[in-house]
């Protein structure tokens, strides 16, 4: 199926990369900063993706907690999504549009294989859930590559969403209420979601008030670039991303020690999962 990029009134659609291929076509002004960018901020918002990430693969490692292989890779999705979204962004070609919607799909499918193997032997886990893990996003890759309607990759996107918030819950409740990793892991899915919220409600404002945003943008010079809002969007969810792998992390880890592992963080603000030495461990009981 051949994709047909959407055109706004007075935006350029196309540029040193060619024609723009691209389904969606966002609420910033094409090249306005520069030769090779089409847009700017929704490209550069994706850094936060890309740190957050290597970070979290670093301290993942660092620990050397349970399984850290699968949880490295599982940041390491994230930023090839925040790689694959500059690209897309940089570019508005399908092919680069392709690198940012994909590995949405495999990274959430990384997440439910983590979740779903808790429980089972790691040495073996399950076969079925290794084949459905690998298959449904090569089942859902075909049918998008033939099918590329945004609204399909957004509807199957959000539905992963709250399976995996609803498989954290079960999570959650199967560690011991009294844990302090339980709050941890809690304020983490609690201030996660509250930012995927947020950005979830400033991407639609985005969309539905583009032109009256637009408008309001060129009258007021340098400080409208706060009104970027799928730049807030990119920054908003790889917070609210990183603090929902952590979590995850913490969960997964607390279901074999609740008390061996915490939350900390770095600068106040950025979440990772440490091993509580065992004098640690002994005072706190």
């Amino acid at each position: 199926m051949e994709t047909k990029a959407p055109l706004r009134a007075g935006q350029l659609t196309s540029g040193p990369w060619g024609p723009h291929t691209a389904t969606l076509d966002w609420c910033e002004q094409n090249y306005e900063h520069f030769l090779y960018i089409a847009e700017t901020w929704n490209s550069f918002s994706n850094i936060p993706f890309v740190l957050l990430a290597l970070y979290g693969m670093h301290t993942t490692l660092r620990e050397g907690l349970p399984n850290q292989v699968r949880y490295a890779l599982q940041h390491a999705m994230i930023a090839f999504v925040g790689i694959g979204s500059f690209l897309f962004h940089a570019t508005l070609l399908w092919h680069a549009q392709l690198l940012d919607e994909l590995p949405m799909i495999y990274a959430s499918f990384q997440a439910i294989y983590c979740i779903l193997l808790e429980g089972r032997p790691s040495s073996s886990g399950s076969l079925l859930t290794k084949i459905a893990c690998a298959g449904i996003p090569a089942l859902f890759t075909a049918i998008y590559l033939v099918y590329p309607n945004p609204v399909f990759h957004q509807i199957v996107y959000g539905a992963l969403q709250l399976f995996i918030t609803y498989r954290m819950q079960l999570l959650l409740g199967k560690i011991p209420p009294e844990s302090k990793l339980k709050k941890d892991c809690t304020h983490l899915l609690k201030t996660g979601s509250a930012l995927t919220v947020l950005a979830f409600a400033i991407w639609n404002v985005d969309n539905i008030m583009c032109d009256s945003i637009t408008a309001w943008r060129d009258s007021v010079g340098w400080i409208g670039v706060l009104s970027q809002g799928h730049g807030w969007w990119h920054l908003l969810v790889a917070c609210g991303s990183n603090r929902f792998v952590v979590a995850l992390i913490g969960l997964a880890c607390g279901l074999k020690d609740h008390e061996a592992y915490e939350v900390s963080y770095s600068l106040y603000v950025f979440p990772y999962l440490r091993k509580v030495n065992s004098g640690e461990v002994s005072k706190s009981k």
